[in-house]
């Protein structure tokens, strides 16, 4: 990927609106995570070519969907912390868009057993102080849960996947925000999600 630049080693998992590879840097030899916009029910991908299109009708979609991708990239590098992974360069190619990022070579917390006490306080304070920097830009990740947090073998964890991040303040060149109250929410995690980040009834 990025014309030679990055070599994939695998996949790391997919959603709804993208993939996400396990890569390396050729020009310094470090391992990164890529993350591909790929809209895996409006898009196909041509298997000799590796480049990705939509039908004529999801062509709008696509593009709306192409937009948040985006979005969700600048929320990453605007609430920069220790605690948040970082965002490095991002690029196009494959008729699509990519962004490479920090990878953590931990696991998620549905994966890790037998937390005692003195763990989970030290985990919830670093994910507090993440969250802390994101909402004094005024942005509401929205979707906190075991999956979106990896824990590597330092005990350092990184909040990751701003998909259902939002701000909720006032900003000159967007005007009045979509609110979570105002505006139902895409992206929902039963059990995690607030509900009224999602319920406009």
């Amino acid at each position: 990927l990025n014309k030679g630049k990055y070599t994939v080693e695998g996949v790391i998992g997919h959603g709804g609106f993208g993939k996400v590879y396990k890569a390396r840097n050729e020009e310094t030899g470090e391992i990164v995570a890529i993350k591909e916009f790929f809209y895996h029910s409006r898009q196909v991908r041509d298997p000799e070519t590796n480049n990705v299109r939509a039908n004529f009708a999801d062509i709008g979609y696509v593009d709306d969907a192409k937009d948040k991708f985006r979005r969700e990239r600048d929320k990453i590098k605007e609430c920069a912390h220790g605690n948040i992974v970082k965002v490095y360069e991002e690029f196009e190619e494959n008729n699509t868009c990519y962004y490479a990022m920090e990878y953590i070579d931990g696991e998620n917390l549905v994966n890790k057993k037998g937390i005692g006490e003195r763990e989970a306080l030290a985990i919830i304070r670093q994910v507090a102080e993440a969250l802390k920097t994101m909402h004094e830009k005024r942005y509401n990740h929205s979707d906190v849960k075991p999956q979106n947090i990896l824990l590597d073998s330092n005990g350092v964890a990184t909040l990751i996947d701003f998909g259902g991040a939002h701000y909720y303040g006032y900003d000159n060149d967007e005007g009045v925000s979509i609110s979570g109250n105002s505006v139902a929410m895409k992206i929902e995690s039963p059990g995690y999600t607030p509900k009224c980040a999602y319920n406009t009834q």
